[in-house]
């Protein structure tokens, strides 16, 4: 089985204290995805975050 290089994540938008944990533990954002989820009438845009594991790859 190969090593797990990045874990990714995705967070409601408008939730700033939970991204703000997310990048405190080192993930980065590196996209939003508007309108995708609809709750009840409301959209909510998501952000992915991904998190680089040190395994000696450097992409990014």
């Amino acid at each position: 089985m190969e090593e797990v290089e990045q874990v990714h994540l995705c967070v409601a938008a408008a939730q700033n204290r939970a991204a703000a944990l997310y990048t405190s533990l080192g993930f980065e954002s590196f996209e939003r995805e508007k309108h995708a989820l609809k709750i009840d009438k409301e959209y909510v845009d998501q952000d992915y975050m991904v998190l680089w594991l040190d395994n000696g790859i450097q992409e990014k």
